[in-house]
């Protein structure tokens, strides 16, 4: 209705009615035509847009009410630490459409809740955690929801570290590595225990031992030392 009524300005109407000018006016016809295209296109873009944003909302709220229910225990190879301090220096864009955070911010004191760290020794999360790397995960209070990095486990303990998206009782568990292209796969939701990633260690990376590989996505790290954190800092990124 909205786009419709659009086209019912009398800007719009009187070029769209061929009987209302002589189409070889141009000094009256291509100003109106000109004016006429900058309406419908005024008004089309910015109800689209509002459209659009409004089922963006309304998506959104449909995806976070499927987030997932943890129906496994928590996996036993996890060793899960206490929330620890460290120095928040400012924040990163990860956009594709040349976005940047421009806002300066003071170094900050942040509190990492309860995690646990997993070493990487796939690539399935390559460019953001690289194979050797290590990655933090949530507790299971915080429950990952659709286009969320996560790292899993089956019923079966085959270690997956991927992006999730939810459909009705299934899991489907992409790789986001553009260059070693890995098959997605489905899995029953209530076969999965999930834990959000919720940043990288970006130290040098580890050798992939072949042993720890053996297939598996991710291997469990020892509990870390919180002296380790004393000297590192964060980043936020945004996007």
């Amino acid at each position: 209705d909205q786009i419709v009524s659009a086209f019912e300005k009398q800007e719009i109407s009187r070029v769209l009615d061929p009987g209302s000018h002589n189409l070889t006016e141009d000094d009256l016809t291509k100003p109106m035509v000109s004016r006429c295209f900058y309406l419908i296109k005024k008004g089309i873009k910015g109800n689209f847009k509002s459209e659009l944003s409004r089922l963006k909302r309304l998506r959104r709220r449909k995806i976070d009410g499927k987030i997932i229910q943890a129906t496994l225990p928590n996996i036993a190879t996890f060793t899960f630490n206490k929330p620890l301090q460290i120095k928040h220096i400012g924040r990163a864009a990860a956009r594709p459409e040349s976005w940047v955070v421009d806002a300066a911010e003071q170094e900050t004191n942040e509190v990492i809740q309860n995690f646990a760290c997993v070493h990487v020794t796939g690539h399935t999360l390559d460019p953001v955690a690289r194979c050797g790397q290590c990655v933090l995960l949530s507790d299971s209070d915080d429950m990952p929801a659709d286009g969320d990095l996560v790292v899993g486990e089956s019923s079966e303990q085959e270690k997956y570290l991927r992006r999730i998206s939810f459909n009705e009782e299934s899991a489907f568990l992409y790789s986001i590595n553009p260059l070693k292209i890995t098959a997605p796969l489905q899995v029953e939701r209530k076969m999965l225990s999930l834990h959000r990633v919720i940043g990288v260690l970006y130290d040098p990376c580890r050798h992939c031992n072949a042993e720890i590989l053996n297939g598996n996505e991710w291997h469990p790290c020892e509990n870390i030392d919180p002296s380790y954190f004393e000297n590192k800092k964060m980043i936020t990124v945004e996007g």
